[in-house]
């Protein structure tokens, strides 16, 4: 059984430009966005509990909770959502013209 070749190339451009979009997305994307960083933890038993531990966590290695957390195995385990640390410096002002 032989393939024209008209029949396959359709398929073929399909292949190559998802291959590139998804490279593409892959590269760039990571780029572009900050990462976020599932840490694990001890286990969390509320939101309350949460607000507690995962700010220390963060500290630990350098970062800013962001708000989630997840248990991950039950009593035993959790994971804290956490995003690179951005350090806000305000930009001076300039001093007015006398």
């Amino acid at each position: 059984m032989t393939t024209n070749f008209f029949q396959s190339t359709p398929k073929i451009i399909l292949l190559v430009l998802s291959t590139l979009a998804i490279g593409n997305a892959a590269i760039f994307g990571a780029a572009t966005k900050a990462s976020a960083k599932d840490v694990k933890t001890g286990p969390i038993v509320s939101n309350a509990d949460a607000k507690v531990k995962c700010p220390l966590v963060a500290k630990a290695v350098n970062r800013e909770w962001n708000g989630q957390w997840k248990r991950t195995v039950a009593n035993k385990e959790s994971v804290c959502g956490l995003r690179p640390f951005v350090k806000f410096e305000p930009k001076p002002q300039p001093r007015p013209r006398k």
